[in-house]
């Protein structure tokens, strides 16, 4: 002690604030590293997750399932993918899908291509919710869909009002290889959303669409369109 002082008084009044500045970066280097230290262990271990996931408990699932997608833990992603596909219970497939759309919203498009019809409805279902302009990608492959998928898919399109989604509508009303329902579906959305350029179009399914039933519903989309009223 009687060293330092010795060496302090030495010092004079500019090094001697120089001699202090240097010992308060120093103690907070050594405080921010204690801090480092001490919130290090509590940093979410993935392996931990993992385990948790693998849980009977279906709370401690559900649970770990929320966190991996909070926490953002991408090597969870294969696990989640597994959860939707193969676990039996409903909420916990919903929520692995819902963890998976923050981590990798990727896996869910290539669900939606499920031949497992819970599998695909609950991605259709994800995929919707955190964006609805997903349902405009999903319609690319709206023709390799079964049936009730592809009504599944325009009731989602129904609160959607966008050019390239209705341009898609009109084309699946014009493919007469597609099923009647499926066609009529189509044009009762395009009622609201149908643009004049698409009046053409519509004339000729009007004139030359084999389907009756498609013949007078066109004639209605198109008074709507017109300004008139459906009859």
């Amino acid at each position: 002690m009687e060293n330092f002082r010795v060496f302090y008084e030495k010092l004079t009044p500019k090094k001697r604030i120089i001699f202090w500045v240097t010992v308060a970066v120093i103690l907070l280097s050594l405080l921010r590293f204690g801090v480092w230290l001490g919130t290090r262990s509590k940093r979410p271990v993935p392996k931990t997750y993992l385990k948790l996931l693998h849980s009977k408990d279906k709370g401690a699932r559900l649970n770990a399932i929320y966190s991996a997608g909070k926490l953002g833990l991408q090597e969870t992603v294969p696990t989640l993918v597994e959860l939707v596909e193969t676990d039996p219970d409903p909420q916990v497939k919903r929520m692995a899908a819902a963890s998976l759309g923050r981590l990798d919203e990727n896996k869910l498009f290539e669900l939606f291509n499920s031949q497992n019809e819970q599998v695909k409805d609950i991605a259709l279902e994800t995929l919707a919710k955190l964006d609805k302009r997903n349902i405009i990608k999903l319609f690319d492959e709206i023709s390799s869909q079964n049936e009730a998928t592809q009504m599944k898919l325009l009731d989602y399109s129904a609160s959607l009002d966008e050019p390239d989604l209705n341009e898609k509508l009109l084309t699946l009303a014009e493919d007469t290889g597609k099923a009647v329902a499926l066609r009529l579906k189509c044009l009762r959305l395009l009622e609201k959303k149908a643009s004049p350029e698409m009046e053409s179009r519509l004339m000729n399914l009007m004139y030359n669409d084999p389907e009756e039933e498609i013949r007078k519903l066109v004639k209605e989309v198109i008074a709507v369109l017109r300004g008139g009223q459906k009859k």
